[in-house]
């Protein structure tokens, strides 16, 4: 399996590194897309293959700003794949928000409830 590797091109557009050898998957930025379904297509279909044949310990990093609702719905039904996965494997959600922007901290509580996740981070930084 391949690193899935999308750059963030404008500032609407997130950076996306999903990496099958450390077991860290990155997604950073805004996520405003007029058509995020074929967007994240590829990171979809990435994240069934991974799950298929997972790491011991997967750790998901998100250091997301805006989400419009179909970028919220495609990370909810990816977090939620992740959510299936049960032991052996382990699964971390980090997830970061800039301390001052009380939106994003609402968003990753938001996430953080409606995904249930026992290892589920919500961590502020100051930028």
């Amino acid at each position: 399996m391949d690193i899935l590797k999308i750059e963030s091109t404008r500032i609407n557009i997130p950076g996306i590194v999903l990496d099958p050898q450390s077991g860290i998957l990155e997604f950073t930025g805004n996520s405003v897309l007029h058509d995020g379904y074929s967007f994240y297509k590829p990171v979809q279909d990435w994240v069934t293959q991974y799950t298929a044949s997972p790491k011991s310990k997967t750790l998901i990093v998100c250091r997301l700003g805006v989400l419009n609702s179909v970028s919220q719905k495609v990370i909810y039904n990816i977090l939620k794949t992740f959510k299936q996965m049960k032991a052996p494997y382990l699964v971390e959600v980090n997830w970061y928000y800039e301390m001052d922007d009380f939106d994003s901290e609402d968003q990753a509580e938001d996430f953080q409830q409606a995904i249930e996740m026992d290892n589920f981070k919500i961590i502020g930084y100051t930028p």
